[in-house]
């Protein structure tokens, strides 16, 4: 149902600086929805040990596949959302990363995320960002937004002797908005 590409280009700009780039695209048999998605990340290698970097992307995702197929009373055997588009996502991210010794970094994430044309039912708060039922019965619109930060701490020891270990941890806000302020088309648009 999706095909994708993806080109990369690293270019080492110096011995300190690297900039990756690419372009990410995506199709949606199912109705004809694509996305094209631009990614960029820039590191500096600021000594032996510390690198800082920046990261951007735009990012789509398909929901899950019965969302498309829901059918209701009023529209009989017609999906009702089997023309949604995809979800879409901006993402922006920082990166510090510490070498402490050969076998051992710390890494420190912040980010944050902002989504937009996330399915939502209309004159609700009802949000595909928060589903919890197994399958959706309802009508949805791409008119949902939300928004994460955070920042992901990680301490990685790299394998020697047979051992390995990472201890990783979030911090988080999630938020979301759902469609209550929209009107619902009539059964004729």
């Amino acid at each position: 149902l999706v095909g994708s590409e993806m080109c990369i280009r690293d270019s080492g700009l110096s011995d300190r600086w690297t900039l990756n780039a690419g372009i990410y695209g995506q199709y949606l048999t199912l109705n004809n929805k694509w996305s094209v998605e631009p990614r960029a990340g820039l590191k500096w290698q600021a000594s032996p040990k510390a690198t800082f970097a920046l990261a951007y992307g735009m990012y789509s995702r398909m929901e899950k596949m019965d969302v498309y197929f829901v059918k209701t009373k009023n529209t009989g055997s017609q999906s009702v959302n089997k023309n949604l588009d995809f979800t879409k996502a901006q993402h922006i991210m920082l990166s510090f990363s510490y070498k402490i010794t050969d076998r051992m970094n710390l890494k420190i994430e912040p980010y944050v995320q902002f989504l937009h044309d996330v399915p939502v039912m209309a004159d609700s708060s009802y949000s595909v960002l928060n589903r919890s039922d197994f399958y959706v019965e309802d009508a949805l619109i791409n008119k949902g937004r939300g928004r994460n930060i955070g920042i992901d701490i990680t301490l990685e020891r790299f394998l020697e002797k047979g051992l390995y270990y990472m201890v990783s941890g979030s911090l988080f806000d999630s938020r979301y908005r759902g469609c209550l302020l929209y009107t619902s088309p009539s059964p004729r648009d």
